[in-house]
């Protein structure tokens, strides 16, 4: 079936197929454990439940919503069970944007540097708001 990965390292939304086993949604994105947004149209986002917890991420915004690492869109039917994404590849880049930094609640953010590409983070333990320059 049908599905977009959304993929904040790459900056970069592609189709991709999904089988329809929950199992392949950790392959795809690549977590051990995920969790979902949703959007307004029944369709929904599968991300890293553990994203802004990892070493390295990278960060995408849907709305008003800081997501950590990649994303899965698939889309959900009225029993719940999971179908192709119904939102269009282009609807969904119009609705994506790629932060070069982002506030999220229990993180202090360093400025970006050279070892850092724009869109990934360090956790640091406390909230501060930054700037996206480089030093």
């Amino acid at each position: 079936m049908k599905a977009f990965l959304i993929d904040p390292f790459k900056r970069e939304i592609t189709e991709v197929e999904h089988n329809g086993d929950y199992t392949q949604i950790y392959e795809l994105i690549e977590c051990r454990t995920f969790d979902a947004v949703y959007l307004d149209d029944g369709d929904c986002i599968f991300v890293d439940d553990e994203g802004l917890f990892a070493a390295k991420r990278a960060m995408f915004k849907v709305g008003h919503s800081n997501l950590a690492n990649k994303g899965l869109v698939l889309g959900s039917d009225k029993e719940g069970e999971t179908v192709a994404a119904k939102i269009s590849l282009d609807t969904l880049k119009e609705m994506v944007s790629w932060p070069d930094a982002a506030i999220i609640p229990g993180a202090r953010v360093h400025k970006l540097n050279e070892d850092l590409s724009p869109g990934e983070l360090l956790y640091r333990g406390e909230p501060q708001i930054v700037s996206s320059e480089r030093d």
